[in-house]
């Protein structure tokens, strides 16, 4: 707009009120208007004592002809009032040149009144002549200056000795008052994850199963045919046995453990580090060094050779460390069998079968029945958990909820194209081009009491048989809610010849079941099942109704499970997800005149670090807040999403997990601190931290030395250092912080330009735990087995913001030509992260001693 373009009259006052003022609005006095064009007042800025282009922030108002007020004696006033009280700084202080004295220099502002029309015209006076409402003369003030009265319609002059009849209101404040601000609800478009493809992992169900009788074909009995017992089957993916008890020959050792008491101890059970091999037992002999030899005792079932074995407890040892590996076994006599249907294997009577070429059901066992003696299901894979891969959902804790949602069936999966258009009110049938793989929906034949679900747009559409290409028996908008925007359906939809039909379902289960909230504390065993700080696991409801009684399809409780281990997903799932954070920096825009004040402070409620014991949500009350720089919390705090705020915050207002408030406070009621609502934020700081292994498995977690399979959240790995001569001992050196939770661990990996292989993988430093001083006086490796990334020497790095030197040192390394450091930093607390000051990496030569 072009204020160039306006009638405009300009009066000129100052604020003699030594704090300033707050105006809230301005009386004018009219005598006529405009029958149809409205007036705007504006308070501008005044330069060189002219009134300027600059008009003050939410100042202009304008009136319709309709809410002006006229009258013939300037007795009748018309009001505009501002829509947020405008603070017009009074009289500034500046040195006098020359003396040093001080004086106040007043701030001139104009009062300006602007239209398009000639047709308004406001009551004046001249100095000295008498206000015929008020029986007084008009007398000049310090607070009236100039009236500008237009030129042209592009330029003003003043009239010195006139002054415009108006009035100016200020505000009256109270000393003290609030402003409380919540957080937006975190729900639909707004803070949700939308996911990438192969963002989620089914798991199949696997079992081993130990057999009665190997007696069966083996030319026939081979990897990839179906198994059966009862209702269910599974397909064979492996054959397993019992460890050969010959000794020297059924087992090795692999590592010879340390800090074992010497002896023999009979009765040792064997854990399974890699494979699903159960049962098998040992007697076990120890000397100085180690584990020396290893007599199987029990050979258990469903080991294959290969897999990695530790030894339990041995009873009055401390030692550790010790690994076997499974180099025989007697007999396959057990079957590793996968993607589990229809039914659980069970132990007992019931004869185990295959499917034979011609699809035909056939006994496995040649001249008599082959049983399952012992049975082992793999709690990882049960056949009812998917994994969730989402990066930074901050539901650390088994408390969350987490909602599922727009989650489409894989297009690669059973669907077909519709043959004639559906209109809204078709209820009887879809014509498909094709019904194939619609006649099952589960793993079971579609009938009125077992329905199919399909989807088509954003319509999920049950139908209860298949004739031809027809699904017949059909019912629209099966669900109350829209997959697509959350939101209830409240108009069924047409759909086009050529418009796809999914069958809703993945991997064999209905995607009904996992389009809805889930619980992540009905996950079983939470150790197969972990939430980590970038994934976590749902578990599969295979009921009628889910946790809240809704209805999510039949019951199948015992006999459906995922039919296919398989990472999967396409584009545009939408999860919900909270904010964590353990810092908050407000940014406000505000003013704060002389004799007021802003303090802060949040109410917060408590998150949960990634690997942490905290509980979530919590109220943790209030906390003093700065409002110009961050404020730091010593434990994680979070903004649930809607779906957890609902159920898990419940003694806040509005059931919201973030309350900001503002104490605004003054010692003179005419003026107060103002906050800019509509310039207000916060940012609020987490750090990525976590600890997915317990601190003292590191000597034997192949994890950590990978060069991509680390699920630690924060590495630092540097770039490789080429050196000018070999050298075979490395130093590094760093300051650190380690906080009360943290750990730092540090590895190298060493490159040779004649042995590439020498750079697989990095190498943890020994660790003090791992040193011994010889009779020389030389520190020794105990045993590099051991070797945990920690320093050379033991350092209490916990003092709170102290920083610690720390030293690590490998020697008698085989000669390299250049290196790299990596550097694990975990812990516990994701609001007390450690951190470094400095790394230093030193190369050398040392002699062999």
């Amino acid at each position: 707009m072009s204020y160039e373009q306006y009638n405009f009259l300009s009066q000129l006052f100052t604020v003699q009120d030594s704090t300033g003022i707050y105006l809230t609005s301005v009386d004018l006095f009219f005598s006529t208007r405009d029958e149809t064009l409205p007036v705007t007042i504006q308070i501008r800025e005044v330069l060189q004592g002219t009134p300027s282009n600059v008009v003050l922030p939410f100042s202009e108002v304008t009136l319709k002809p309709s809410e002006v007020n006229t009258s013939f004696d300037a007795s009748v006033e018309t009001r505009f009032t501002f829509s947020s009280p405008l603070y017009l700084p009074g009289p500034t202080q500046q040195n006098q040149r020359g003396n040093g004295e001080i004086n106040r220099v007043s701030k001139e502002y104009a009062l300006c009144i602007l239209s398009n029309s000639r047709n308004y015209t406001l009551y004046s006076a001249s100095i000295g002549s008498q206000d015929p409402n008020q029986n007084t003369n008009i007398s000049s003030t310090p607070s009236i200056r100039s009236l500008f009265k237009p030129k042209t319609s592009s330029t003003w002059e003043p009239s010195e000795d006139e002054v415009l009849k108006f009035s100016l209101y200020r505000a009256s404040f109270e000393s003290e008052g609030i402003v409380r601000l919540f957080n937006p609800i975190l729900d639909g478009l707004n803070h949700e994850t939308i996911t990438s493809p192969n963002n989620f992992l089914t798991l199949s169900k696997k079992v081993i199963t130990g057999l009665s009788s190997s007696n069966y074909n083996s030319s026939i009995i081979q990897k990839g045919i179906t198994i059966v017992q009862g209702n269910a089957s599974g397909k064979l993916v492996g054959f397993a046995g019992s460890i050969s008890p010959l000794a020297g020959v059924g087992i090795t050792i692999t590592n010879a453990g340390s800090g074992y008491t010497t002896g023999t101890y009979t009765g040792v059970s064997l854990q399974s580090e890699t494979g699903l091999g159960q049962g098998a037992e040992a007697t076990i002999g120890v000397i100085s060094t180690g584990i020396s030899t290893v007599t199987i005792t029990d050979g258990g079932f469903g080991y294959s050779v290969g897999d990695v074995l530790t030894v339990g407890d041995i009873t009055g040892n401390a030692g550790f460390g010790a690994q076997l590996g499974v180099t025989s076994i007697t007999e396959n006599n057990s079957l590793v069998i996968d993607n589990v249907q229809g039914g659980s294997f069970s132990v007992g009577i019931t004869t185990l079968q295959y499917i034979n070429s011609s699809g035909i059901t056939t006994d496995l066992g040649i001249g008599s029945d082959i049983l399952v003696t012992t049975l082992y299901e793999d709690p990882f894979r049960d056949g009812l958990h998917m994994k969730v891969y989402h990066q930074n959902h901050d539901m650390n804790s088994f408390e969350n909820y987490v909602r599922i949602n727009k989650f489409y069936p894989i297009i690669t999966e059973v669907n077909s194209k519709i043959t004639t258009e559906l209109s809204p009110t078709d209820s009887d049938s879809i014509l498909l081009e094709s019904s194939s793989g619609f006649e099952t929906f589960e793993g079971t034949t579609v009938s009125a009491d077992n329905p199919g679900y399909v989807i088509i747009g954003n319509e999920v559409i049950s139908y209860t048989g298949v004739s031809g290409n027809s699904l017949t028996g059909i019912t629209r908008k099966v669900d109350s809610l829209s997959i697509s925007s959350g939101v209830k359906v409240d108009t069924v939809l047409p759909y086009q010849i050529g418009s796809y039909v999914y069958k809703y379902e993945l991997k064999g289960v209905s995607l009904r079941r996992i389009n809805k909230i889930h619980k992540l504390s009905e996950v079983d065993n939470v150790s197969s099942h972990p939430i980590n700080i970038d994934s976590y696991y749902i578990k599969i409801d295979t009921s009628d109704t889910d946790f809240e009684g809704n209805t999510i399809g039949k019951d199948r409780s015992g006999n459906l499970f995922f039919s296919e281990t398989s990472l999967t997903g396409d584009y545009g799932t939408h999860l919900t997800q909270n904010i964590q954070y353990s810092n908050i920096t407000p940014s406000i825009k505000s003013i704060r005149p002389t004799s007021t004040s802003i303090q802060g402070r949040v109410r917060t409620f408590s998150g949960t670090s990634s690997n942490g014991s905290e509980n979530s949500f919590e109220d943790l009350g209030y906390s003093d807040l700065y409002i110009d720089r961050p404020t730091y919390f010593d434990s994680p705090r979070l903004v649930a999403s809607n779906i957890n705020e609902s159920r898990n915050i419940t003694n806040s207002p509005g059931n919201r997990s973030f309350d900001l408030e503002f104490v605004l406070s003054t010692e003179d009621e005419r003026v107060s601190p103002l906050i800019d609502l509509e310039e207000i934020s916060v940012k609020l700081g987490s750090n990525r931290l976590n600890q997915p292994i317990s601190l003292e498995s590191y000597s034997t977690n192949d994890m950590v030395r990978s060069l991509n399979e680390d699920t630690h959240a924060c590495v630092y790995i540097s770039k490789q250092v080429s050196l000018n001569f070999p050298s075979n001992s490395l130093k590094v050196l760093l300051g650190a912080y380690t906080g009360n939770s943290g750990n730092i661990r540090v590895l190298y990996r060493l490159f040779k330009l004649d042995n590439p292989d020498l750079s697989n993988n990095y190498e943890l430093f020994p660790g003090y735990k791992n040193y011994t001083i010889d009779s020389n006086g030389i520190k020794r490796v105990v045993d590099p087995s051991q070797n945990d990334g920690t320093s050379d020497s033991f350092v209490d790095g916990g003092s709170y913001n102290v920083i610690s030197e720390y030293e690590y040192t490998a020697d008698d390394l085989p000669y390299f030509n250049a290196f790299s450091i990596k550097v694990i930093i975990s812990g516990t607390n994701q609001a007390d992260p450690p951190y470094l000051s400095d790394i230093r990496a030193i190369a050398t030569v040392k002699p062999e001693v």
